[in-house]
């Protein structure tokens, strides 16, 4: 996939975000977001985008000064297999670090994914 591009998100994609979780919900994977809440998040999560379009997102979300937590990751279904999960969650294990936080850390229904991680 040549023209994809992982970034930090912008407040102009918080529709987008809330969009993508939200079609996910059904899935019980995610717990619900507001597009308010979001909106103010934004700067937190990374996008992987396609010509445009947000097909994967992940936020870093602090939870002390020393941890951070990866939350709402999402990957959209017709996007899926195409390995963006294991793309964006090393961008955001770099940012963490970056950010000065020791610990990364996701709670997930299936923590297989992490643990490979």
């Amino acid at each position: 996939m040549t023209d994809l591009v992982i970034r930090q998100a912008t407040t102009a994609d918080a529709e987008a975000l809330f969009a993508l979780v939200t079609a996910h919900l059904d899935e019980g994977h995610l717990l619900p977001r507001t597009l308010e809440e979001l909106r103010i998040h934004t700067p937190r999560f990374l996008v992987c985008d396609v010509a445009g379009l947000i097909v994967a997102c992940a936020e870093l979300a602090p939870l002390s000064k020393t941890v951070a937590e990866v939350r709402s990751l999402v990957v959209s279904r017709d996007y899926r297999g195409m390995g963006l999960a294991q793309r964006l969650v090393p961008e955001l294990q770099t940012r963490a670090r970056s950010e000065g936080f020791e610990t990364l850390t996701a709670f997930a229904h299936d923590a297989r994914f992490f643990v490979r991680q």
